[in-house]
């Protein structure tokens, strides 16, 4: 398999031509070759068996992605102006190359659904804290350095979907203003729609997340053990989801159990 980090924002643009127009300072583009055919050179192959192996003390979850698929990294510009382009980026590990979901991001989902989820009777923004901060708040006591020092690692591809497949294109067509300003007059929504072409995680593929966690202990007694925190993540992945355009059902997970 070619590194997809590489090709994706390198060997992408070697097919892309920039020529300048003297007459007007500006730039046209032209494109050899269909952007799609990078991605299919993706599809179809086989794993890399290290990436899958659980790590002995660490805690492992696995997701499998739900239809329409899953997109990270489209904040990142990718677009050029050439015609079919992917127009906006993707996250990709530097190293293997496949895509991935950030432990940042991972995290920051986590984090903000923790209370919203916690069901138990302790205080959840000490949990917080203690979980996601390395931070404690033990009995009121001004905010100190936590004793356990939790990780959220990247979550990572470990299997194709059905088809063999790991990423594939999607399109979105956002549309014009929905009313003119300081009018009345609306206007036809389906009008000048302006198609944005991007990458994302096939459906079906299945995802592990991957943390170093301890319990949580307060004068000697566990408060909340490594089995619930997982718990809540479980619930909050299942229910929010992870990624970009969650709101229009992107990011839909379905728990693995083991």
């Amino acid at each position: 398999m070619s590194n997809l980090h590489k090709l994706f924002y390198k060997d992408y643009y070697n097919g892309v031509s920039f020529t300048l127009n003297q007459q007007d300072g500006r730039f046209s583009v032209s494109a050899t070759g269909s952007p799609i055919d990078m991605v299919e050179r993706s599809n179809g192959v086989p794993l890399q068996p290290d990436l899958l192996t659980n790590i002995d003390g660490y805690q492992c979850l696995d997701f499998q992605v739900q239809y329409p698929g899953l997109v990270t990294g489209v904040g990142i510009q990718h677009s050029a102006g050439a015609d079919g382009e992917f127009k906006l980026g993707m996250h990709f590990d530097y190293t293997y190359g496949l895509p991935v979901i950030y432990g940042s991001s991972v995290k920051g989902v986590l984090k903000s659904y923790f209370k919203e989820c916690y069901t138990g009777d302790k205080d959840v923004d000490c949990l917080i804290a203690d979980i996601f901060e390395n931070q404690s708040y033990e009995n009121n006591d001004k905010a100190k350095q936590s004793k356990y020092w939790n990780a959220f690692f990247d979550a990572i591809i470990i299997e194709a979907n059905s088809k063999n497949r790991i990423i594939d294109e999607d399109i979105i067509a956002p549309h014009g203003d929905y009313a003119e300003a300081n009018t009345f007059v609306i206007p036809n929504q389906l009008v000048n729609p302006v198609p944005i072409k991007f990458l994302k995680i096939s459906s079906g593929v299945k995802l592990r997340f991957r943390f170093k966690l301890s319990p949580i202990m307060r004068e000697g007694n566990v408060i909340i053990g490594v089995d619930e925190i997982l718990k809540n993540f479980i619930e909050i992945l299942e229910t929010f989801g992870i990624g970009a355009k969650t709101n229009v059902g992107y990011g839909q997970l379905k728990y693995i159990p083991k």
